[in-house]
């Protein structure tokens, strides 16, 4: 699927660090309309895209291998 301005914007997002959780999740809602679930819902189906990969390919990358991380993470316990 061809990137939206959303997409786009998901992804920069996810460049940011954040010192406190709660300042992640209050700017989640405000600038995306969304939980901070429905929000990771959706950047795990965005990062599967290949348009995302095409055009950001270092944070796809680096997000997919957070996912894989925690993926193994959790069958390990």
């Amino acid at each position: 699927m061809p990137l939206t301005d959303t997409h786009r914007d998901m992804l920069k997002f996810s460049r940011l660090s954040w010192q406190f959780r709660g300042a992640r999740e209050s700017a989640i809602r405000e600038r995306f309309g969304c939980s901070e679930l429905t929000f990771h819902q959706r950047m795990n189906r965005l990062i599967d895209d290949p348009d995302a990969l095409a055009e950001f390919p270092l944070d796809v990358r680096r997000l997919q291998r957070v996912r894989a991380r925690g993926q193994r993470s959790r069958r390990a316990s």
